[in-house]
């Protein structure tokens, strides 16, 4: 049988436990192997993010909790030309090992903006999406468990406003932050 992998992709800016949480769900409900989170290089459309070596580890220190064998942070981006789009890394991915069997897993509060998708129908059929609900979104349905409305950007404004991330993000990765002097001004970097 063919391996199942949810790609799980984002800017990871900075990974936060709704992204651990979508994650434990992922490899919880869906029926996926393992589930690879895949940090972006660059934002598709155009944010500044953190460098991304240091979101890379970020991830891998949010993903120290699960199993190896199920749960691992890709560097495929970095390989691959600008700019990446969820549809080019994909195709990478598959053209790379076709015997698997790949997911896109997304947030509900990512629905609307498919529109704004590189290739969206291409997307689909090279690796179907597996949508993860979050609290707040209507799309979820009740039966389901939904997760908790984390965002990125609110823990970046937390920080820059002398904050501190912990309710937001594993221990270890704020640990990470504040070493890195990261997220001290608005703009996302370190200062």
């Amino acid at each position: 049988m063919a391996e199942r992998i949810a790609i799980f992709g984002g800017a990871f800016d900075p990974p936060h436990l709704g992204h651990q949480a979508a994650c434990l769900y992922l490899l919880t409900t869906s029926e996926v192997d393992s589930v690879w989170w895949v940090p972006s290089l660059v934002h598709a459309f155009g944010k500044q993010m953190a460098p991304f070596e240091d979101r890379v580890a970020m991830c891998r220190l949010a993903v120290r909790h699960f199993d190896p064998a199920r749960v691992l942070v890709s560097t495929v981006e970095r390989d691959l030309p600008p700019p990446q789009c969820t549809v080019d890394t994909v195709d990478h991915l598959a053209r790379q090992r076709p015997d698997r069997q790949l997911r896109v897993a997304i947030g509900s509060d990512n629905l609307d903006e498919l529109a704004r998708w590189k290739e969206i129908d291409r997307l689909r059929v090279l690796a179907p999406l597996l949508v993860v609900p979050r609290t707040g979104e209507i799309r979820a349905a009740a039966a389901r468990p939904l997760l908790p409305q984390v965002a990125s950007s609110e823990i970046r404004n937390r920080i820059a406003e002398g904050g501190d991330p912990r309710p937001f993000v594993d221990d270890a990765v704020a640990h990470f932050i504040s070493e890195r002097g990261l997220y001290r001004d608005r703009d996302g970097g370190a200062t």
